[in-house]
């Protein structure tokens, strides 16, 4: 299974599903699975203020580090260009929509009951084979 490192709280806005969208400024042809690890650093999640559903949505779900917490379905990639278009609500404030960057679009977030702690990498990484079993035992 490949695995994608986020920051929080993006991580956990993907496992609780109020984010579908991750932005890079890379693509990827791969489709399928991915973990999403929520990174072991911490950042100022001021933004989160002018966005109450966001909040909302946390407010039931640890914040957890250094660990997958959820499993989504990538099943596209766009340019930002193009998504900006269509979105509404909350969603702009979860991604970099600036031109030249990339859209992954994800489905069916997973939440781990349990976070399965393990070291994040950056850029797409494959999960190690005891951490991948550790998480497919969740779903």
């Amino acid at each position: 299974m490949k695995a994608l490192s986020l920051w929080q709280p993006w991580a956990a806005l993907m496992a609780v599903g109020a984010k579908r969208i991750e932005t890079r400024h890379w693509s990827t042809a791969y489709r399928g699975e991915l973990a999403i690890h929520a990174a072991k650093r911490k950042v100022d999640i001021e933004f989160l203020n002018e966005c109450p559903e966001a909040a909302d949505a946390l407010s039931c779900y640890g914040m957890w580090y250094g660990a997958i917490v959820a499993v989504v379905d990538l099943y596209d990639v766009n340019r930002t260009e193009d998504i900006i278009k269509e979105l509404h609500g909350p969603e702009i404030l979860f991604g970099n929509y600036s031109p030249n960057r990339f859209g992954w679009l994800t489905k069916e977030p997973r939440q781990l009951k349990n976070p399965v702690f393990t070291r994040g990498f950056q850029s797409l990484w494959t999960l190690p084979q005891e951490i991948e079993s550790q998480v497919r035992a969740q779903l």
